[in-house]
C-alpha cells in the first residue's frame, strides 16, 4: 500500500514521495504524468490479465404491478459484479472472460421484498454469465451467429491497428477524441477514453498522451489522493456535468486505468445527489497461461461497496 506516499499535494498538482510531482494542473504546460514509466514485459505465449471488481446500476421498471396499480419510480439497485479477462499476445488466439455476479446487492431506491411483492425478477436482465473462450475476444459470437473474425478496432475494443494510428501529443489526441464522438461533444472525448482504457491493453506511452489530452477540457480536473471501491489509493481524473461527477481512477506508480466511480450530481435521477451509482477496481497484470491468477491477486481482499449517503 501506499497511502502515505500520497499524502501530501503541492500548488503545482499531485505529490508522489518516491518520484516528486506526477502531474501538474492544467495552467502549467506540461510535465508528463508517469512518463518513462514502461509496462510490465509480456512475451509470446504470456497473456494479460485484466481483473474487475465492481457495483453498476441495475434499473427496473415496471408499468403495472401484479395487481394492476401503475408503478410510479422505478426499481434501482447497485449489483456486485466480477470479471476476469485474459488477453493473449496474439489476438487470433483464444480469450478467456470468466464473468460473474455475486449475489450482493444494495437497494438505492425500492428493496427486495418491495420488489418482490410486485412481480419482478431481480435475477433478470443483467449480462450473460459464465466462462467464455473466443479468438479476438468475441466471446458472445457463437451464440450470435456471428463469424469469429476480427473487426476493425476502435475506442471500444482497440487493437494493435488502432493505437498505431493514435496521435501522439495531447491537442491532437483530444482532436481526434472530439472528431470520433461528434455526437457528444461535451461527454463523448471523457467517455470514448474510458472505454478503451478500461480493455487494459492501452499502451504506457499512450496512457499518458490521452490522460493529459483529457486534461485540455474545460470540465476535467486531476485530483487525488482518493481510493477506489477496495480502498486501494488512486488519482483521479474527474469529469463533471450537471447530471453526474465520473471519475477515471489512475493507478500512481504506473499510469494503468484502476477504475472508475459515477455519483449522481443532481436529485432529477433514480437516487439522491451525492449517491454512487457505480464503481469498479481494476488490476493489470502479466501470467504464463489461459486462466491464471497469481497468488498476490487471488488472496486479495477485494469486497469493498460505494459508501451511501443519507
Amino acid at each position: 500500500m501506499i497511502a502515505a506516499d500520497m499524502s501530501a499535494t503541492t500548488s503545482a498538482g499531485i505529490w508522489h514521495a518516491r518520484r516528486g510531482p506526477v502531474a501538474l494542473r492544467k495552467g502549467d504546460r506540461w510535465i508528463r504524468p508517469w512518463s518513462g514509466v514502461a509496462d510490465e514485459p509480456i512475451v509470446d505465449g504470456q497473456h494479460l490479465l485484466i481483473s474487475t471488481h465492481a457495483w453498476w446500476m441495475n434499473t427496473h421498471h415496471l408499468l403495472r404491478d401484479r395487481r394492476g396499480v401503475p408503478e410510479q419510480l422505478p426499481y434501482v439497485s447497485l449489483v456486485e459484479h466480477r470479471l476476469d479477462c485474459w488477453v493473449p499476445t496474439d489476438p487470433a488466439n483464444d480469450w478467456l472472460l470468466d464473468r460473474r455476479t455475486t449475489g450482493r446487492r444494495i437497494w438505492l431506491r425500492g428493496s427486495e421484498e418491495l420488489a418482490r411483492a410486485a412481480g419482478l425478477d431481480t435475477g433478470h436482465g443483467g449480462p450473460v454469465e459464465g466462462r467464455f473462450r473466443a479468438p479476438y475476444g468475441l466471446f458472445y459470437a457463437e451464440r450470435d451467429g456471428d463469424p469469429p473474425v476480427p473487426r476493425a478496432g476502435g475506442w471500444q475494443q482497440p487493437d494493435q491497428q488502432f493505437f498505431t494510428g493514435l496521435p501522439r501529443t495531447a491537442d491532437q489526441m483530444l482532436q481526434r477524441l472530439q472528431h470520433d464522438s461528434p455526437d457528444r461533444p461535451w461527454s463523448g472525448p471523457f467517455a470514448y477514453a474510458c472505454d478503451a482504457l478500461r480493455t487494459g491493453r492501452v499502451p504506457a506511452e499512450l496512457r499518458s498522451v490521452i490522460y493529459q489530452a483529457l486534461l485540455l477540457l474545460d470540465d476535467v480536473e486531476l485530483t487525488g489522493p482518493t481510493t477506489d471501491v477496495d480502498g486501494r489509493p488512486c488519482l483521479a481524473l474527474q469529469h463533471r456535468t450537471s447530471r453526474r461527477i465520473s471519475e477515471l481512477l489512475i493507478d500512481p506508480d504506473n499510469g494503468h486505468f484502476a477504475g472508475h466511480r459515477n455519483t449522481i450530481n443532481d436529485d432529477s435521477g433514480p437516487a439522491p445527489d451525492g449517491t454512487v451509482s457505480g464503481s469498479s477496481s481494476v488490476i493489470t497484470r502479466v501470467v504464463d497461461h489461459l486462466g491464471d491468477i497469481p497468488h498476490d491477486l487471488a488472496t486479495l481482499r477485494r469486497d469493498g461497496a460505494p459508501v451511501l449517503v443519507d
